[in-house]
């Protein structure tokens, strides 16, 4: 059986809603780069490169406050994805420092 490397959307796409932007269209399921976890991409945000905002929000702030802590190629992928997603970087930031802020809170009720 002859193997084809070059599979593509189409090969692997089912009807589903994009978790990224929410859209009803065909997805494909794919490892997502913010974490050992799984989303469904439409073909547009699979393209893009883009990731569900929440997840972007959750995976950074537990690495650390953004820019500062995160790698410059991190700091690139985020706002690549920020531009996709039409949200300020200003608005990321503060919903990184909340999601850190509430970590905290819920670790230090756990003691």
């Amino acid at each position: 059986m002859e193997e084809n490397k070059n599979m593509s959307f189409e090969d692997y796409k089912l009807p589903g809603k994009c978790d990224v932007c929410g859209k009803e269209t065909d997805i494909v399921v794919c490892a997502s780069s913010m974490g050992p976890i799984s989303y469904g991409y439409c073909k547009e945000c699979l393209n893009k490169r883009l990731e569900p905002y929440s997840a972007m929000v959750a995976y950074i702030s537990c690495a650390g406050r953004f820019p500062d802590d995160i790698n410059e190629y991190y700091q690139r992928h985020c706002r690549n994805i920020l531009k996709g997603l039409n949200v300020s970087e200003e608005q990321f930031i503060k919903d990184v420092d909340e999601a850190i802020k509430e970590m905290h809170e819920y670790f230090s009720q756990q003691v």
